[in-house]
């Protein structure tokens, strides 16, 4: 399977990737900040990382096509309830238009 896991370097999505790598699936790990782009060298083969931020929907580069599954682990803590809820609403309608043009069979939030 073609994977996408936005938050990749995250607490849950960087105990996820290797899991799914080593399992024989191919991984695109889309991180906010490059210098987090840390793969294990025995994964390289296997995943794909990728620099954009959901905060800014340009920045985020072209994702290849035919994602089977795509993953949303990003979590941004917020000043309060209403605004944690409003940063997560914004943070996720990049990552619906983004896994919808790549035609994502299955997304988990």
């Amino acid at each position: 399977m073609k994977i996408l896991i936005t938050g990749a370097s995250g607490y849950i999505g960087s105990r996820l990737l290797p899991v799914l790598a080593e399992s024989g699936h191919e991984i695109i790990a889309l991180v906010r900040k490059s210098h987090l782009k840390t793969v294990p060298q025995h994964l390289h083969n296997k995943v794909t990382v990728l620099v954009g931020d959901l905060l800014d929907e340009h920045s985020i580069p072209p994702l290849p096509t035919n994602i089977d599954v795509a993953y949303y682990l990003v979590h941004s803590m917020g000043d309060g309830a209403p605004a944690f809820t409003r940063q997560k609403l914004h943070l996720q309608k990049p990552f619906s238009n983004c896994s919808n043009k790549r035609s994502a069979s299955r997304s988990s939030f």
